[in-house]
């Protein structure tokens, strides 16, 4: 995940970047790349991925508007939320589907609630469709749909709603595919789906479906519980 802060006034960047910081720290996560820009221009000339956006609006050169607007059209997942002191601009923002609209001066604990709602945006739109090519045939499967990737021997297992398939990717080519904000590398024989953990033992997870388990690596355990309990809290 990348997280992009773009405003004119480096107090409100700081503030903003150690509100961050400060909210994936208190969940004990590892912090994502947090990059600033202090103008529209600067921004726009940075052709790297851009996953969360807070964005000024009042700002030299192009405006926070224009600049989301050409963001949007580059990438409609970007998720942009609008920082501002300016109310009369909330009607602009909406039209333009921004995700959410925070004032200034900044509230840290609204800033923080509304990460959690964009985390979990940002989860869902990651959650493209997983192609898989097995002795079944080719299938097209919604990200949601798939509970686990197991190894067994040479071949990987894909537990599915549905049912099972077996293919011949390696858990590492899998690894390369599957959306990094759903799926967790839990043991060296095991990839979960995230959304579909319904218990975590010292040793194990526990799936949704037909009670599927996991082998859990102990070093793994912590980090998998802290990503599983950040999951839960941006999808209510």
């Amino acid at each position: 995940m990348r997280i992009v802060i773009c405003d004119d006034d480096q107090n409100i960047t700081e503030r903003i970047k150690n509100i961050v910081t400060d909210f994936f720290r208190e969940r004990k996560l590892p912090t994502p790349t947090i990059d600033i820009f202090y103008s529209g221009d600067s921004l726009l000339k940075d052709t790297r991925k851009k996953d969360i956006v807070f964005l000024d609006i009042e700002m030299p050169g192009i405006d926070g508007l224009c600049t989301g607007k050409s963001l949007l059209s580059l990438d409609k997942n970007t998720i942009l939320i609008i920082v501002t002191s300016y109310s009369e601009y909330l009607d602009d923002a909406m039209r333009l589907n921004v995700f959410r609209y925070i004032s200034k001066p900044i509230d840290s604990k609204r800033l923080k609630r509304n990460l959690i709602d964009a985390i979990g945006a940002y989860n869902t739109r990651k959650a493209k469709p997983i192609v898989v090519e097995s002795a079944k045939g080719v299938i097209k499967y919604k990200s949601s749909e798939i509970i686990m990737f197991e190894m067994i021997g040479r071949k990987v297992t894909i537990y599915t709603e549905a049912g099972t398939s077996v293919t011949d990717k390696t858990l590492k080519e899998w690894l390369n595919i599957l959306p990094e904000s759903l799926f967790y590398h839990c043991h060296r024989s095991f990839i979960v789906n995230i959304s579909h953990i319904k218990k975590i033992l010292p040793d194990k997870i526990v799936m949704d479906k037909d009670d599927l388990e996991a082998y859990l690596t102990k070093r793994k355990h912590t980090e998998i519980k802290k990503i599983w309990m950040l999951y839960m809290e941006s999808s209510n």
